[in-house]
């Protein structure tokens, strides 16, 4: 998906989070431009080895830093998990972000 993505010409972010050179997690980021706002998506991510709070953490912190760099107006995360994940929603209500669930 993510290399397709690049073929028609957007910019694409592989992301990997490492513990002494152990994969973690990962994700794909795109950069989205429209005619309004410009901002990075992660689809259907990001998805982890393990659900544990500083993986969530780490990965939010250099995702919103990834934003600001690329002069973004907002980041988007579209987690495949379900409302009332506990572990999600407390790290989102701490970073003041919003679990919208639209399945």
């Amino acid at each position: 998906f993510g290399e397709f993505r690049q073929t028609i010409g957007e910019e694409i972010f592989f992301l990997g989070i490492f513990s002494d050179k152990k994969l973690l997690g990962g994700a794909l980021v795109q950069k989205i431009k429209t005619s309004f706002k410009t901002f990075l998506h992660c689809p259907h991510g990001p998805l982890f080895l393990e659900e544990k709070t500083i993986i969530w953490e780490t990965f939010l912190r250099f995702y919103k830093e990834l934003g600001v760099k690329e002069d973004c107006d907002f980041v988007r995360i579209s987690p495949l998990e379900k409302e009332g994940n506990e572990l999600i929603g407390n790290i989102f209500s701490q970073e003041n972000l919003y679990f919208i669930n639209y399945s």
